[in-house]
């Protein structure tokens, strides 16, 4: 997972725009129940076995806007959110969690101090463990991403053009084990069916899904898919956002690279929860208010919810819910001040309404991932990594 950086940047040049003009009226009301947000790199998702392709694309759609409290069965998610920040040196990027713990990318050159490469926290007490140099990571404009598959974590060289380097981390000894060159820029890194693909584009338009073994670390297929961008995993089904900002997602079959369900003018990943499918949605992408969060049944292909949501830029699902970032604006009391911090929420995707209330973080975010139990998110510019609990 962990392509965020693109669509963070969108939304924070929105904000800044946004507070040049009055604001349009709040949408969101916050229930007092439970909100979720999904995104970023590694994603442990909830929720049942969706067969690919069992849907056609969408279209245009026309949407019901319901509200929360949908009744499951399922006993309601309680409590309240709390956060615990790490401060790392300024330059942490991309992050997952894998292994027990989380791993973050710090973005730099040979010269830096500490070098560039992973910074390996214990996913309990958040302290770090390890500093592992990568000598493939060198600069933050063109990000690396990171993920882990075959019992390694990988890290993608994120700048320049023409061929690019992922280079393959052992939690064992925390040191580069291996290497694969790749034909192109990558786009996008995931885990998937035992196996690690990239996605990859020559002029970032244009593309392919690049298969590699992680046990040989070598390149077993290219498949062309004639568009590019971040991957995703949503159950048993490997997904491609592109389009960037309010683009299109869509469902692949990473061995032929044919088509399933399309999702028009989402933001970010797609990701399934409770038996659903979770995005963003926007019907209006020049206001950052214009943002809702929309569930899909999988085996209708039908919206079943709609939760009005502004400002919302990441969505990620864990076990514990739906993780939900907002830029800064979006209060808790229908009111809308650019001045207030950005927050996480958490959704019930079972009870399909927003949980508590939500907690400030830093802003803007590099980058988020997800564990079992939390929400992890760095800061560029201040190297902090903040997690994000729910405590009963």
């Amino acid at each position: 997972m962990s392509g965020n950086i693109p669509y963070v940047d969108r939304l924070r040049q929105q904000l800044v725009d946004a507070g040049r003009r009055r604001p349009a009226p709040p949408r969101f009301v916050w229930a007092t129940a439970k909100v979720g947000r999904v995104v970023v790199a590694a994603l442990l998702l909830v929720g049942v076995a969706v067969p690919l392709f069992a849907l056609r694309g969408l279209g245009s759609r026309s949407l019901s806007r319901t509200g929360a409290g949908a009744s499951s069965g399922e006993p309601p998610i309680t409590g309240h959110l709390v956060t615990t920040t790490t401060k790392l040196q300024p330059g942490t990027l991309t992050l997952t969690v894998a292994f027990g713990d989380v791993w973050v990318v710090r973005v730099g050159d040979a010269t830096s101090n500490p070098p560039a490469g992973l910074v390996r926290l214990n996913g309990t007490t958040g302290t770090v463990e390890a500093t592992i140099p990568v000598n493939t990571v060198k600069r933050l404009e063109e990000h690396a991403l990171v993920t882990a598959a075959g019992g390694l974590v990988w890290v993608s060289e994120g700048i320049g053009n023409g061929p690019q380097t992922i280079s393959a981390v052992d939690p064992a000894t925390n040191a580069v084990a291996k290497t694969v060159t790749v034909p192109a820029p990558i786009e996008g890194l995931a885990a998937f069916q035992g196996e690690l693909w990239a996605s990859v584009s020559p002029d970032g338009v244009t593309g392919s899904l690049v298969e590699i073994d992680p046990a040989s670390a070598r390149v077993v297929n290219i498949v062309p898919i004639g568009v590019t961008g971040p991957l995703s995993v949503a159950g048993d089904s490997l997904w491609i956002h592109y389009n960037g900002y309010a683009g299109t997602s869509v469902q692949l079959d990473p061995a032929t690279g044919a088509r399933g369900i399309k999702l028009d003018g989402t933001i970010g990943d797609v990701v399934l929860a409770g038996g659903l499918y979770w995005s963003i949605v926007t019907d209006d992408p020049a206001n950052p208010e214009a943002t809702s969060i929309e569930a899909i049944d999988p085996a209708t292909g039908k919206t079943v919810v709609m939760l009005p949501a502004p400002r919302v830029g990441e969505l990620l699902a864990s076990s514990v819910g739906l993780w939900v970032w907002s830029g800064p604006g979006s209060l808790p009391d229908d009111s809308w001040d650019p001045n207030e911090p950005a927050t996480v929420s958490l959704i019930d995707p079972a009870a399909q309404a927003f949980v508590g209330s939500p907690v400030p973080v830093d802003n803007p975010p590099s980058s988020f991932a997800v564990g079992d139990d939390a929400l992890w998110i760095t800061q560029y510019e201040t190297g902090n990594v903040t997690k994000v609990t729910l405590q009963t």
